[in-house]
């Protein structure tokens, strides 16, 4: 799996809140969002230390748990109002808006990168079940483990993605994997020097 983890990782970041119900993606909402990203990008980098989001995951299997914690990060780090005008100025009527549209966009892409892999949640279970007998070190296995489980939780969150709004992400696809680059970047740069699943960029 290619930077499955770190994927996740940056999803989390995001803020991504499933308690909303999801709009359709347009071109409009994905160029707006690549837009405000760069500023965005640069607030969360600067308070990356505060929003350190990898013990969410370790406190829930579930996805949209995992999920709907990120926005309650924002508010118990008394971060979410300076966050939110930050977003207002970017368009967006408020960060539940902005995360709808950074989830929508975030699912459409992760669904692109299980295709490329070609993974099934049926092989991951049972990747895990051989796993659970495997004569590994224990160490060793409990990563294994996490990782395993982890593919698993965002493979099946990316079920219900159309097959629009991943036509739609395609076509920006190396542009928003530039974005997620940048917040996994740790000079906060935005350089992208992975391939791209889209011929052309918008």
């Amino acid at each position: 799996m290619t930077d499955v983890r770190k994927l996740v990782m940056t999803v989390l970041l995001l803020g991504l809140s499933p308690m909303l119900l999801a709009d359709n993606l347009s071109e409009k909402r994905i160029q707006q969002w690549l837009t405000a990203m760069p500023s965005l990008t640069s607030w969360l980098h600067q308070h990356q230390e505060a929003l350190h989001s990898e013990h969410i995951m370790e406190e829930s299997s579930d996805m949209e748990q995992v999920f709907a914690k990120s926005i309650e990060l924002l508010r118990a780090k008394g971060l979410y109002d300076e966050f939110n005008q930050l977003t207002r100025k970017q368009g967006y009527q408020n960060v539940e808006q902005w995360s709808a549209a950074s989830r929508d966009i975030s699912l459409a892409y992760m669904a692109l990168q299980m295709e490329q892999e070609q993974i099934t949640v049926v092989q991951l279970e049972e990747q895990l079940a051989k796993l659970e007998q495997a004569p590994v070190p224990a160490e060793q296995k409990a990563m294994m483990t996490e990782m395993m489980q982890t593919s698993l939780m965002m493979l099946m969150s990316t079920q219900g993605v159309s097959d629009q709004d991943k036509q739609l992400v395609r076509q920006y696809a190396s542009q928003i994997e530039t974005q997620f680059n940048a917040q996994n970047d740790d000079d906060g740069s935005s350089q992208a020097d992975h391939g791209s699943y889209s011929d052309h960029d918008h």
